[in-house]
């Protein structure tokens, strides 16, 4: 992805979802989604499903954060 346009927490059941929408290098729509599971309800600690893309862990990360998430070192 080129250019991130968004980033966009969401919840369901058990889990989370980050959703990044940008543009891609030819100007085209791209979406990238990381899925997460809850580990610690109270402490909102959250695991990933997938390997998170290097490119756009920062961006995670924030984006978690902002919602008071955090990402397990496990």
């Amino acid at each position: 992805m080129e250019e991130i346009t968004s980033t966009t927490l969401h919840q369901f059941g058990p889990g989370l979802l980050v959703e990044i929408i940008g543009v891609d290098e030819r100007g085209d729509i791209a979406a990238e989604t990381i899925e997460f599971e809850m580990l610690e309800l109270e402490s909102k600690v959250v695991t990933p499903r997938e390997e998170i893309p290097s490119k756009y862990e920062n961006q995670i990360r924030a984006t978690l954060s902002e919602h008071g998430y955090s990402i397990s070192d496990k």
